[in-house]
């Protein structure tokens, strides 16, 4: 009963918050940036549907007591953690494809055959695509099904009218997964890039997708791609490219070997969506990134969400607490992983919105 009514309060909070006449709900502005509340994990009892719902009460009530200080950008209200609904007739038509990396200067020979997962709506198209880099665990889960991330936003960009393309980066390279491994810690600037490219080159010359129309969209891990594959000197861009991605959207990448470059900036749009609460690639390094590139005229924005940790847009995933991982803040090879409704509920708005100023009707 208890929780029932936080949870009605929480959403009683959120409506209120949403529609009054708060003029910070109309800008766009880094989320929590003047409100700073406590998000700790309690390991030994980490009890997540209560503290869910404790802190979408208490996130409801300090927008209101603090004058809408912590807001969200969002095209429609999103109440509490409701998720934006999939039309009931979308389902996902998957195929498995084979294209070469740009990857030739790092084997000294042939390029290693990628495979890819293509998902695409139904009708013979042209339409405008994604290329989607999945994070370090991999592009599927245990059972060997795509993995429940993935899925779902493949569900979610399929149901936009979008291509979607994901690059298997590690079955190739014989590679389950890399979140443990320290001595594979330069994929994202080297392997992966040029995999990101060839699944570029891949979509444009198929006769269902518009070529000049095509984002790049990556986690954490593949977010850390898109940082090196988009940055304005980097080389993995073939010298003959016509249409380049038309816009990226990074989720909790790694900024740190981005921001050690002191001239790092992007070739195109780029939005990187991140949680202060990540203690495995933690948001101070990107946002001291973004606030550099931007004084310095780049085309790049950043969200940060309040009480968001690493994977926030998982579907359905408990927070805990991962170990035995190469490389954390915490630097004990921890980190806390698991959704955050209400972060979840806007990057999905977020993204779409995205998606359509990059890639048009």
């Amino acid at each position: 009963m208890r929780l029932a009514a936080m949870h009605f309060l929480a959403v009683a909070f959120l409506l209120t918050a949403i529609t009054t006449d708060c003029p910070a709900l109309r800008q766009n502005q880094v989320i929590g940036a003047t409100q700073t509340l406590p998000a700790t994990v309690d390991r030994s009892r980490m009890n997540t549907r209560r503290k869910t719902v404790r802190r979408t009460a208490l996130l409801s009530f300090f927008i209101l007591l603090s004058g809408c200080a912590a807001t969200v950008e969002r095209s429609a209200p999103v109440p509490g953690n409701a998720v934006p609904r999939l039309p009931p007739s979308t389902s996902l038509s998957m195929a498995t494809v084979h294209f070469p990396s740009l990857d030739e200067d790092i084997t000294g020979g042939a390029p290693t055959t990628i495979k890819g997962l293509l998902v695409r709506p139904g009708g013979p198209g042209p339409f405008p695509a994604v290329v989607a880099l999945h994070g370090c665990s991999g592009l599927y889960g245990r059972s060997g099904r795509l993995s429940a991330r993935e899925a779902d936003w493949a569900t979610r960009l399929v149901s936009y009218g979008y291509v979607v393309l994901f690059p298997d980066s590690f079955t190739p390279r014989n590679l389950r997964e890399v979140c443990t491994r320290r001595d594979l810690a330069g994929m994202p600037s080297r392997e992966r890039p040029r995999d990101a490219y060839g699944a570029l080159l891949w979509l444009q010359s198929q006769d269902f997708v518009r070529k000049d129309r095509i984002a790049l969209m990556g986690w954490s891990h593949g977010g850390s791609t898109i940082l090196a594959a988009v940055g304005k000197n980097a080389s993995v861009r073939p010298p003959s490219l016509v249409h380049d991605f038309r816009g990226a959207v990074a989720f909790y990448p790694g900024c740190r070997v981005a921001r050690r470059s002191a001239d790092w900036s992007t070739r195109i749009p780029l939005t990187i969506l991140i949680g202060k609460a990540d203690d495995w690639t933690p948001a101070a390094s990107c946002i001291s990134l973004v606030e550099r590139v931007k004084k310095e005229g780049g085309l790049v924005e950043i969200v940060v969400y309040e009480w968001a940790h690493h994977g926030f847009d998982t579907p359905g995933q408990p927070l805990r607490v991962r170990s035995g991982l190469a490389r954390t803040a915490r630097r004990d090879g921890t980190a806390t992983v698991g959704t955050d409704s209400v972060s979840r509920a806007d990057a999905m708005i977020r993204v779409e919105k995205l998606l359509k100023a990059f890639l048009g009707p």
